[in-house]
């Protein structure tokens, strides 16, 4: 039996959903999202990206990365246009997303449903 059917399917990208593969996308836009978890509120960068369905929140790391591979540009109104690569990456807290600004490396941005 295939359980990534039970992982459910969002308004926000998951790893799971990248296949094992590393993308590229394009940064439109850039949200502050708040997220209610265990009585206690969060408020978190989400991406939306070009010709994309799915949002991409970041977490701390991310948005660092983000943030060092644009040499410092921390203002996200200067995001839109930027090129990023998202990979599932494995961390302490399961899997992840791995986000940072994208190099001249081809990588496939056609990953099904995303």
């Amino acid at each position: 039996m295939d359980a990534s059917q039970y992982t459910g399917t969002g308004d926000f990208l998951k790893a799971i959903e990248l296949n094992g593969q590393t993308v590229t996308a394009t940064i439109e836009s850039v949200d502050v999202v708040s997220f209610d978890q265990e009585g206690k509120s969060d408020s978190k960068l989400v991406l939306k990206l070009a010709g994309k369905e799915k949002r991409v929140v970041l977490n701390k790391t991310n948005t660092r990365n983000i943030i060092t591979g644009l040499d410092g540009v921390a203002d996200t109104d200067k995001w839109a246009g930027v090129s990023i690569t998202i990979a599932p990456n494995q961390t302490q807290m399961g899997l992840g997303l791995s986000i940072n600004v994208a190099s001249d490396k081809p990588f496939n941005d056609d990953i099904p449903g995303f």
